[in-house]
């Protein structure tokens, strides 16, 4: 089915809030945009799933599958402790936004376990699209293909996540972040396991942009890893090139690949916890 939940499908013209519900021992099967409380909907607050399972294809979401509207009705203060399974875009709390701007989730919690087949799978958000959480906090364990994060998985670059708290052990193949699959985040903790193939990071898997007064206290597990010396790899490998660096720093690189590296610890820049060494010469 399509729109599964409590309610189906809350639109901004509708201009309803829902507020103050719990739900126990729910059991929500359905096909696209589905949840707890709402498909596809907004101005949810202070709701909380206390127990069960959410399950469903693409945008799945603990709480509701598909979220709506602008800031002035984002989703706050609700808690979701159901499991949730799905194929794609899958989340805690939303499993993905369909709006014309960019559309954020408040000071949300999830504590049951999300896993997915498929891409785009977070603990508090799946979000393919503009889907962004702030302050928000993930304590469930969460599995899926590519883009997965312990807050969001998703890819978009129009947004950060802001100020939020991963718990969980988070698994993936590509992409593969402490709080997010891929993207930027700002004032962000990790004290999650991270496991992962490629792009795999304790607070992101892959960033383009910045990291701001975020912390990790994982621990971050790869099979995969590069050195690149000014931008041109020169040396791929698995979990036995981290740890031959670890052990033996880069003074091997030049005995071994005759690459000369800048001995001013200053001048050495080291990228990513686990997936990828870089040493720069200026």
């Amino acid at each position: 089915g399509y729109n599964i939940g409590f309610l189906s499908r809350m639109t901004q013209t509708d201009k309803i809030q829902v507020a103050n519900l719990n739900f126990y021992d729910v059991s929500i099967v359905g096909g696209t945009r589905v949840g707890t409380i709402v498909g596809t909907g907004e101005a949810l607050y202070n709701c909380t799933v206390h127990s069960g399972s959410v399950q469903g294809n693409e945008m799945v979401g603990g709480v509701m599958g598909c979220v709506i509207g602008h800031k002035d009705r984002a989703p706050r203060q609700c808690t979701n402790h159901a499991s949730v399974s799905g194929n794609t875009m899958v989340g805690g709390i939303a499993g993905d936004e369909d709006s014309s701007v960019s559309v954020h989730i408040y000071d949300c919690i999830n504590y049951g376990e999300v896993t997915a087949t498929g891409d785009y799978v977070g603990g508090v958000c799946g979000g393919r699209h503009d889907l962004f959480p702030n302050g928000c906090e993930n304590y469930g364990n969460v599995t899926g293909h590519d883009y997965v994060g312990g807050i969001l998985g998703g890819i978009n670059d129009n947004g950060g996540v802001d100020k939020c708290i991963n718990e969980g052990n988070i698994t993936g193949n590509n992409f593969v972040g402490g709080i997010r699959g891929k993207g930027y985040v700002s004032e962000c903790i990790n004290r999650g396991n991270v496991t992962g193939v490629q792009y795999v990071g304790g607070l992101t898997g892959y960033n383009g942009n910045i990291i701001e007064y975020s912390n990790d206290f994982d621990l971050v597990m790869c099979n995969f890893s590069i050195i690149d010396n000014n931008g041109k790899i020169v040396k791929t490998g698995g979990k036995e090139l981290i740890e031959k660096i670890d052990r033996e720093g880069y003074d091997w690189v030049k005995r071994e690949l005759g690459i000369e590296i800048e001995t001013d610890e200053k001048k050495r820049i080291v990228l990513g916890t686990c997936g990828a060494k870089s040493i720069a010469n200026e």
